[in-house]
């Protein structure tokens, strides 16, 4: 049987093509000095390279799976999501690294379940908007979850706010965003609990002392007091400056020696000043390729919860892009927030892997469909 035409691009040319930008960067990133302190040159790109493999295996079972028989059970999968964000704050079992609690450590496996909070709660919010609508009766029970998804997105976003991650926070609560106003909400009152929420967070950060709110103080100073910016942003600013339009050559950069994180945070800071603009825009096309092929699936899909699901993925891959790209340029503050399927991050890069392969399975009923 003739396999279904996709819609705009082939998914997995553009896995493909992020890939190649990936191992390269992760290539460079780990050669660098700054990463000696783990014995083996090659330590992070060693298991980033398993990490990619492990993400096309997980993409190729993604794409089998029907995500309409997901959505009965996704409450139940975020539920799993939220009692592993608490259990980041037991001892011996979550981990604390540069200021932040979010990791679990399991001996040979440590993963960031804020990671995969992000996968079940855009399918828990499809379910829930798409059983508010009557999408699944069952006989004798209300269909109405009409003030839970709000109250579940909130208590997500503040466990992981708890674990001194404010940027992936405001992410969680962005999902919630985009499906409201999707399902043709009012737009007003999401823009005011949307307001509420930054605003309560921000005050948070600011007058919470510490690592965090020093970073959000410094990074104010710098945009409206013309303070001189950060260490990591200083040094990150130089990367593009020193990179031009095409780079100093590959692993000739210097300042990823000088990049406390040049592997996660700054790994477009790395790939500027070593393959240059042109590169850059390569990247930032790559983005708007896939953001564009998720918004002609949801126009194509006559499903609301099919369109719930590739516009809240699609704006997760957008908004995650463009806080990464922004912290590298001062456009926002320092945040540890991964650069999707690029940088390094092996739970980061295995969800979003899921949710590519999940929406090809919708792509390919979609092809179906119009055939």
């Amino acid at each position: 049987m003739k396999s279904p035409r996709p819609v705009v691009m082939d998914m997995k040319i553009i896995i493909m093509a992020f890939y190649a930008f990936s191992i390269l960067a992760m290539w460079t990133a780990s050669i660098s000095p700054a990463m000696r302190h783990t014995g083996d040159p090659l330590f992070y790109f060693k298991r980033h390279l398993l990490a990619a493999l492990a993400g096309l295996f997980i993409y190729a079972l993604a794409s089998r799976v029907v995500l309409k028989r997901l959505l009965p059970i996704a409450p139940w999968l975020h539920l799993l999501s939220l009692i592993l964000l608490v259990a980041v704050f037991l001892p011996h079992v979550g981990v604390e690294i540069n200021g932040a609690r979010r990791w679990i450590e399991l001996g040979f496996l440590r993963f960031q379940p804020s990671e995969g909070a992000k996968l079940t709660l855009i399918l828990y919010l499809t379910a829930s908007f798409h059983k508010e609508a009557g999408g699944y009766r069952r006989p004798g029970k209300s269909t109405s979850l009409k003030q839970y998804p709000l109250l579940i997105t909130a208590a997500t976003a503040l466990l992981i706010f708890t674990g001194n991650d404010f940027s992936t926070s405001v992410l969680i609560l962005s999902l919630y965003g985009v499906v409201f106003f999707v399902s043709g909400r009012n737009p007003k009152a999401i823009l005011f609990w949307a307001s509420s929420a930054l605003t309560v967070g921000l005050l948070f950060l600011l007058r919470g002392g510490g690592f965090r709110s020093g970073r959000v103080a410094s990074w104010l100073d710098y945009l409206f007091n013309g303070a001189p910016p950060a260490y990591q942003l200083r040094h990150s600013i130089a990367a593009f400056q020193m990179g031009g339009y095409f780079g100093r050559g590959f692993g000739s950069g210097a300042y990823k020696n000088l990049l406390p994180e040049a592997h996660t945070d700054f790994i477009f800071s790395v790939i500027g000043e070593e393959m240059g603009i042109i590169f850059i825009l390569g990247i930032i096309a790559l983005y708007l390729l896939l953001f564009y092929k998720f918004i002609r699936l949801a126009e194509e899909s006559k499903y609301d919860y099919e369109r719930y699901f590739l516009l809240m993925t699609g704006s997760l891959f957008a908004f995650q892009s463009v806080i990464n790209m922004g912290v590298t340029v001062g456009l926002f503050p320092v945040t540890g927030m991964t650069l999707p399927l690029i940088s390094y991050g092996r739970t980061s890069l295995l969800i979003f892997m899921t949710l590519l392969g999940m929406a090809r399975s919708i792509e390919k009923d979609i092809a179906r469909r119009m055939s």
